[in-house]
């Protein structure tokens, strides 16, 4: 548990060192378009809107909307063998009607600014690529290092949790299938069905037992009981199945059994125990 603290709390540190540099990457690339645009004027009851990799010329409607009358955005490209990544830019602009037409002048200077600076934007956007990718490389492979190390640990806690049910089941006493009730009003028993064949299911056993397994392993001989009325067991005959089967059974099980430990002040148990 001390180990696995350590390592959450390693991993948010790498997580913000990420995302440190991936906003940082973002502002750089914010602050060249803003400066490329920087002599532009928005005429009144318009705006001009800087983000990441694109700059927008807007009205602002009476409604409070905005409709785009001019746009550059900067997109990636390749070349023809996609060796090398790059930009190019994106151009829209929109007429419109009586209201937009008022504005063509400041269209014209927000195309002419985008078609003589959009080679600069490109350019600049590949030395921030070149600057940064490196480190938030470096940074991802830390980070999810540290996450495949944290993955391999649950994987090993709930494989632990997996095969003491498998042992239960191929005990003398068999394994008790968690069944629990929601604490609140019109609600119903929640309890994991365990499929047999491809037309036959048993959708609320309450004893489960191993009584035997091929060579390969592939399928088990199971005897799945069932609860009567008054409480006492009612036991089908051994039945062959998929080994697959079981498994499947048995990693939902534990899903429900931590679903409902994580929550147990919202649940009754009804049948079985938490283990």
């Amino acid at each position: 548990m001390k180990k696995e603290m350590e390592l959450e709390l390693q991993l948010k540190e790498a997580q913000n060192a990420y995302g440190m540099l991936f906003d940082q990457k973002a502002a750089a690339r914010t602050t060249v378009i803003a400066n490329a645009f920087s002599t532009f004027t928005a005429p009144e009851g318009t705006r001009l809107s800087v983000r990441e990799s694109n700059v927008e010329f807007d009205l602002i409607m009476d409604s409070g909307y905005t409709n785009t009358l001019a746009r550059l955005t900067v997109e990636t490209a390749y070349n023809e063998d996609y060796s090398k990544k790059g930009y190019r830019g994106a151009y829209r602009f929109n007429s419109g009607g009586d209201e937009e037409i008022k504005f063509l002048p400041a269209m014209a200077d927000f195309i002419k600014i985008a078609s003589d600076k959009v080679d600069v934007i490109c350019k600049l956007f590949v030395d921030i690529d070149t600057s940064f990718n490196p480190k938030m490389n470096e940074a991802r492979k830390q980070r999810d290092a540290i996450q495949r190390e944290l993955n391999d640990i649950d994987h090993a806690r709930q494989q632990t949790k997996k095969d003491a049910i498998l042992d239960l089941m191929k005990s003398e006493e068999g394994f008790v299938p968690l069944a629990a009730k929601p604490n609140k009003e019109y609600s119903w028993t929640q309890r994991k069905e365990l499929r047999m064949k491809f037309n036959w299911t048993v959708t609320a056993p309450a004893l489960i037992k191993v009584v035997g397994m091929s060579a390969s392993g592939k399928s088990v001989k199971v005897e799945v009981s069932t609860s009567r009325l008054d409480g006492s067991l009612h036991p089908f005959q051994p039945e062959t199945i998929r080994m697959d089967n079981l498994n499947s059974f048995i990693t939902r099980e534990v899903s429900f059994r931590d679903h409902v430990e994580a929550n147990a002040e919202e649940f009754i148990i009804a049948q079985g125990e938490l283990i």
